[in-house]
């Protein structure tokens, strides 16, 4: 009896341990999944807040004189296609008498021209924050040299 005894406890005590193993396995598995989870969360919600810098410009002495860049204000001016969608700082930078006007999805932004009767045009410089989605965006050239400048037009494409 004392055999049979022994066998019992020991299957008693592996079941026990068989037991808490799962129990351990499965707190295992639930930690990793909700650390995973957690770190997807903070990934996705820093690229959606993230402010991606955008320089415009209406100056008609550059070359092109109107245009959309990620690249700065350096020379040759690179003028983008395409962008990702998202949050935008868009800083633009007019001449005196030469403005500039953005048109998309939920867009629509302009800098101002200003005539002052002692001083003239006076720049028309500008800080915007936008959030680009999905379409095309088309910029010109406004005020009363806009007639002068060439192309007037441009476009750039959220896909």
């Amino acid at each position: 009896m004392d055999g049979i005894s022994g066998h019992s406890a020991t299957l008693a005590h592996q079941s026990v341990r068989a037991y808490y193993s799962a129990i351990a396995a499965r707190i295992a598995v639930s930690l990793i999944a909700t650390v995973v989870l957690a770190l997807g969360v903070l990934a996705a919600g820093s690229s959606a807040t993230r402010v991606r810098d955008v320089e415009a410009w209406a100056r008609g002495v550059w070359h092109p004189p109107l245009g959309v860049t990620t690249r700065g204000y350096s020379h040759p001016l690179h003028v983008v296609k395409h962008l990702p969608p998202g949050m935008y700082r868009f800083s633009v930078l007019a001449d005196e008498a030469l403005g500039f006007h953005l048109v998309g999805p939920g867009v629509n932004r302009q800098t101002r021209v200003v005539w002052k009767q002692l001083e003239g045009f006076t720049p028309a410089n500008a800080r915007w924050r936008i959030r680009l989605r999905r379409g095309t965006y088309t910029y010109r050239a406004i005020g009363p040299d806009a007639g002068s400048v060439h192309p007037a037009t441009g476009s750039f494409q959220i896909p």
